[in-house]
């Protein structure tokens, strides 16, 4: 998922004007069983009723599963622990965990108490940690042990909270995190300054189901609830806000696009963090399916799970099924409960989705496109062959998309190239950080600008064509050059760092930075790539760096990108020789 780009105002001939959200449309086209102005929590309690013992989440390895109604019971003492400790409703609260069975009962928690909650990338460490729960304000972080390394999130937040270690669980007091007074270890775990698990729940045990309800009531279905960080082409990522009622929305629209039922057996490879990881979570939740997530991705694992829970439905990015279709030429597995799923994240190769259709078995599956900020086109089964495996297919239910000129907004003719604008009831509600932003990427009718170029044919199926932008796409996730390339000056042998994106035959898109070191300084590639791999995302972590003494320049004084980009090619062509 992608998000919009920075468009300037005057491009379209208006001035800046105060924030407004989306328009939620008056007659939308919305099932009678769609649930309309309500919460997370409530919509999960009622759902849960009706699903009792059926198994929401299963896990292979190890062996588990919970129930609706255990999914529903812990979210409740969750609730409760927190109502314990005085946390009040509105206090920032965020997740930062691989996809353990926990992740989705704290988030159902965070919503019946009122605690809207970031979605934390797995990948993150102690400089991507400081930085988003800075900018979100947040006063309660869950945290698993780490991410596949025991411990390695532990160490992450003591590296970003200096004072963590000299504060009693509940009463962290940091400079560095002035906002966080609470760490919660899921797994459990003996750390100074971070409250374990089974302790953070024994503090709800004396919370009445009056209070709980009272709280629950508190809150409303216009108030923010999910968090999560989208990467652009300039600066930090923004971060993207869901109220209750467009998340829901969002959640039954996907249900709806993806046709899931009760009895369907949903596997979640991508992060639940992701909006990809977490919209299907929910879809699959509303749809009374039963989840088997990945902790974390592994092709193996991926149809060995599919093997044992007789999956019904498979859902990742390009890169994903690549993986899994290598890993099954060589070890075959039984994928013939197949029957569909959705690659997202990425343009997919056609040669990819009919691979999964022939080899795994998956003749339902199907492309979904959109952004961050909104979901747009899905292909459907009903769609001919040709236009699920060459084009992102229709729009989603009560979506409307215009290819305008990108240089005047006229819309262009059936089969001409323009920028792809999309607008939805169910668009995010802003930007936290940056609400401007959105304002500048959404013209007068509502509809968002996404920077990515396309096409739609004469039988009403749109293509994508390119992206206008710098942004790099490694694998379904976005990455910001500037990001990589302010952390790169916090080393002190470095001047100047320019990243660019090259293509890539496994991730199709992968960073390479080009470096120029300080007078007298000397850093090597692997020392960069060793400072990097401490600090941040791995995704983030450039695959090569070349060292240059100057940069193409434009007339103006601003750096060539794209000849960075050719530059890139023709050196890693010259290494291969």
């Amino acid at each position: 998922m992608k998000e919009n780009a920075d468009i300037p105002a005057d491009r379209r001939g208006r001035d800046k004007r105060p924030y407004r959200e989306p328009a939620m449309k008056e007659n939308a086209d919305i099932p009678a069983d769609w649930p309309e102005k309500t919460t997370f929590g409530a919509w999960f309690r009622t759902l849960a009723a009706g699903a009792g013992d059926r198994a929401a989440l299963v896990y292979r390895d190890p062996a588990r599963t919970v129930t609706y109604r255990e999914l529903d019971l812990l979210s409740d003492a969750i609730a409760k622990s927190i109502i314990a400790m005085g946390i009040e409703k509105g206090t920032h609260a965020a997740l930062w965990a691989p996809n353990i069975q926990e992740w989705p009962a704290i988030l159902l928690g965070c919503a019946k108490a009122g605690l809207p909650l970031l979605l934390v990338n797995t990948s993150f460490r102690s400089y991507d940690l400081e930085y988003c729960l800075n900018l979100v304000d947040v006063g309660i972080l869950f945290l698993a042990s780490g991410n596949g390394q025991p411990g390695e999130y532990i160490s992450a937040l003591y590296e970003a909270c200096p004072g963590l270690g000299d504060s009693q669980p509940g009463k962290i007091s940091s400079q560095k995190l002035p906002h966080l007074r609470t760490a919660v270890q899921i797994d459990d775990g003996n750390h100074r300054g971070i409250l374990p698990w089974t302790a953070f729940l024994g503090q709800g045990e004396q919370v009445a189901r009056t209070d709980l309800q009272a709280r629950e009531s508190s809150v409303r279905p216009e108030d923010r609830f999910i968090f999560l960080f989208t990467s652009g082409t300039t600066g930090w990522p923004k971060c993207i806000t869901w109220t209750h009622e467009r998340l829901i929305g969002t959640t039954f629209t996907l249900a709806d696009g993806f046709g899931l039922a009760p009895g369907d057996v949903v596997c979640i490879p991508p992060p639940f963090f992701h909006l990809l990881g977490c919209g299907i979570l929910l879809s699959a939740l509303s749809s009374s399916c039963t989840v088997a997530p990945l902790e974390r991705f592994n092709p193996q694992e991926m149809l060995r799970t599919i093997e044992t829970f007789r999956v019904t439905h498979i859902f990742g990015v390009p890169s994903m099924f690549v993986s899994a279709l290598n890993e099954y030429n060589r070890t075959r597995y039984n994928t013939a409960s197949l029957r569909g799923g959705v690659v997202a994240g990425a343009v997919s190769p056609p040669a990819v989705v009919r691979a999964v259709m022939d080899i795994l078995g998956a003749r339902e599956f199907g492309i979904c496109y959109g952004l961050s900020e909104v979901l747009a086109t899905i292909t459907r089964p009903s769609d001919p062959m040709e236009c699920r495996t060459g084009s992102i297919g229709r729009p989603l239910r009560d979506t409307d998309i215009r290819i305008v000129h990108p240089l005047d907004g006229t819309d262009v003719r059936p089969g001409e190239t323009g920028e792809i604008l999309v607008r939805s009831p169910w668009m995010i509600s802003g930007y936290y950080d940056k609400p401007d932003t959105i304002v500048a990427a959404t013209d007068d009718d509502g509809f968002l600008h996404t920077g990515d170029l396309g096409f739609v044919d004469g039988d009403g199926y749109y293509h994508i064509a390119g992206r206008s932008r710098d942004l790099i796409i490694r694998g379904g996730e976005n990455i910001s050059p500037s990001e990589i390339e302010e952390f790169l000056l916090t080393h002190p042998a470095v001047m100047d760092a320019q990243v660019v994106g090259i293509k890539s035959e496994y991730y199709g898109e992968e960073p390479v930075a080009f470096v120029r070191t300080k007078p007298g300084q000397a850093v090597t590639a692997l020392g960069l790539k060793q400072f990097c791999r401490r600090s941040i995302a791995i995704e983030k972590v450039p695959s090569t760096f070349f060292f240059v003494d100057q940069y193409p320049l434009t007339a103006s004084g601003k750096v060539q990108k794209f000849r960075l980009r050719e530059m890139a090619a023709e050196l890693l062509s010259e290494q291969k020789r």
